[in-house]
């Protein structure tokens, strides 16, 4: 699965497949490279793309007329399994990410 994670080398943002092995983490990217990275700031691709063409990212912030969410993955709503997006200031905004893709801007603030 694509994935994205910090660098360990210098805290900078890598692309690509995630492996991990004996207790660490790496990610092969695009080029070739392998880099060895952080566990814990690995965000997966959700297969989704934002109104600007950009990918979402499995812990992206949300962002849609002063209400702020998390992208995360897991069960939402009692029901439903998959990426979806935890609101932090309301509770009465659809989680589904679908929904929400085309209108509101998600990145890494």
């Amino acid at each position: 699965m694509r994935s994205k994670a910090k660098k360990i080398i210098d805290n900078t943002w890598v692309e690509g497949f995630y492996v991990e092995s004996s207790r660490q983490a790496f990610i092969h990217d695009d080029g070739g490279n392998i880099w060895r990275v952080a566990p814990e700031s690995r965000c997966r691709d959700t297969g989704l793309r934002s109104a600007q063409g950009k990918p979402i990212w499995e812990n992206d912030r949300v962002f849609f007329e002063g209400y702020v969410g998390t992208v995360r993955f897991g069960l939402y709503n009692d029901k439903h399994y998959g990426y979806f997006i935890f609101w932090e200031n309301d509770y009465m905004l659809r989680k589904d990410i679908w929904y929400w893709s085309k209108k509101a801007v998600f990145g890494v603030d």
